[in-house]
């Protein structure tokens, strides 16, 4: 930040959904750019029945990733105003309402008894072939393949509508270290820092964990599935986690599942989260 270096990223993330290699592979089928596309690999999944989607909404946090997922896509395409206006209360998710179309084709299209399975349980369905994709990230690697550890898998951008331009992985940092003025430690604080980036020590760490390279002395081979990321962010494909208020995020997470149990109408989901929104928008300026 204004060319100091106020933190030391230690995970970083690059996520759309995944999906089944060896399904998509045996199949003919690649990561669709389009919804379009998507409907068309959802189809020819149904033909040869094998279930296109791995639905786990037992924990609420899981159904939310929908939502820095489409808004994401689409404040970096059609609507760039959209965090702005939200965040001056001249906003609402009825000017994206398109969000739904990529949720609507996902629940409709997944496996059964989805308010049953948690995070484990999908990372075990998911490891297991019980479906081709998962709207998911790459930190449920380690869970799946404890499961079973030949299990295949890739990342890739979750197609929101017909627009190439929205079509991008979401690239954030979940963790990151710094040492406070205040410190009492400060000299093994500063020295776990140097560590987190020793050119040694640290490749072994990240590639135990199987987090991300995030320093140029981070020379071991990533993952996979994270070079399948780091092909779209490579080509400017991406975009920074939106800033969504914590609140509105929670509040996503119920309303779709209430959603999904048909106790919410897309009409209730967006006014609970511009409510959501807008008191989020009070208390930060308590």
């Amino acid at each position: 930040m204004d060319g100091k270096v106020v933190a030391v990223p230690m995970e970083s993330l690059s996520w759309g959904y995944l999906y089944n290699k060896k399904i998509f592979s045996d199949l003919g089928i690649t990561p669709p750019n389009t919804l379009t596309e998507m409907k068309a690999v959802v189809q020819k999944l149904k033909d040869n029945k094998v279930t296109p989607f791995l639905l786990s909404y037992k924990e609420s946090w899981i159904p939310q990733l929908f939502l820095p997922l489409t808004v994401g896509g689409l404040v970096n395409s059609s609507h760039p105003d959209f965090m702005d206006k939200m965040n001056t209360d001249q906003g609402s998710f009825a000017d994206i309402k398109e969000m739904f179309d990529i949720i609507d084709l996902v629940n409709a299209n997944g496996t059964d008894r989805a308010f049953e399975k948690g995070n484990d349980d999908g990372a075990a369905d998911f490891a297991n072939g019980k479906a081709a994709m998962w709207v998911q990230g790459p930190w449920d690697a380690d869970s799946i393949l404890k499961m079973n550890d030949k299990a295949e898998f890739g990342v890739a951008p979750l197609p929101i509508n017909d627009d190439p331009a929205s079509l991008r992985i979401n690239v954030s940092v979940s963790t990151a270290l710094s040492v406070p003025p205040t410190s009492k430690n400060k000299e093994v604080a500063i020295d776990l820092l140097n560590f987190i980036l020793d050119d040694q020590a640290s490749n072994d760490l990240y590639q135990s964990l199987k987090f991300n390279p995030v320093s140029k002395n981070h020379t071991f081979k990533p993952y996979p599935w994270v070079e399948d990321a780091a092909v779209y962010v490579n080509k400017g494909q991406s975009y920074r986690d939106p800033a969504i208020p914590s609140a509105v995020k929670d509040e996503s997470g119920k309303a779709l599942q209430s959603y999904f149990d048909k106790k919410l109408s897309k009409e209730d989901v967006i006014k609970q989260l511009d409510k959501a929104w807008k008191e989020a928008n009070a208390a930060a300026a308590k």
